[in-house]
């Protein structure tokens, strides 16, 4: 037996005993650990190939970007792709991801070559709840006429929050962060939560509170959020 295997048999070992302590817990644990694990991921694979075939199908073979496809970036791309998918549960991310798959294996995809990576890296860091406030921001014109963010949380929590449980300050956080992809602008006249309405930035009028950003643009296009 090799030295590796050794370390791998007192590994396994070693888990057991740990287990075995814990009892009833222990045995649920390793199942959700170590034996469930392939199983989630042999299903979170086929619903994401579910979705992506779905849009592949309309590709004509003359449609496929051939020199990507047969490119160490593709693998990069691919290995990077599928490793968001099985540790993601969620549909809304699959079809985003298919999408951002789709586009990136077009020929007459006008992105520039690290826009797949970044949008990808973009769906992987944010949760589902990040993409909800995101679509409630793009998809109503009135937004941009709002001017404090506690204000801009109640819409929200009025319009799309039913069954939610996101408090005012998850909002504000949701809201930077998407902000801090460079998705949206927020103008410095927004009122911040807790500040009893002073602003403590005062800004030029000229501008609208909430501005979709043309990088943020892009990100629309492959949500398909205009759509719902």
């Amino acid at each position: 037996m090799s030295s590796n295997e050794l370390r791998a048999e007192y590994k396994e070992s070693i888990r057991n005993v740990i287990f075995s302590w814990l009892g009833p817990l222990g045995a649920s644990i390793d199942e959700a650990l170590f034996q469930v694990d392939k199983r989630l991921e042999e299903r979170r694979f086929k619903e994401f190939i579910f979705e992506l075939d779905s849009r592949v199908i309309k590709i004509e073979e003359n449609s496929l970007n051939t020199d990507f496809l047969n490119s160490d970036e593709f693998y990069d791309f691919t290995r990077k792709m599928f490793s968001i998918v099985v540790k993601n549960s969620s549909k809304i991310k699959y079809e985003i991801l298919a999408n951002i798959f789709f586009e990136s294996i077009h020929v007459d995809s006008n992105w520039e070559d690290d826009i797949k990576n970044i949008f990808t890296k973009i769906v992987d860091d944010f949760s589902v709840n990040h993409l909800l406030v995101f679509k409630f921001l793009v998809n109503r014109d009135y937004v941009s006429n709002i001017d404090s963010y506690e204000d801009l949380f109640l819409k929200f929590d009025d319009e799309l929050s039913v069954g939610k449980s996101i408090n005012k300050y998850q909002f504000r956080l949701y809201c930077s962060e998407i902000e801090n992809k460079y998705l949206i602008r927020f103008s410095k006249r927004m009122v911040e939560i807790g500040s009893n309405g002073y602003n403590y930035s005062p800004e030029s009028s000229d501008l609208p509170n909430i501005t979709i950003t043309d990088f943020g643009k892009m990100f629309i296009e492959v949500l398909e959020f205009k759509q719902n």
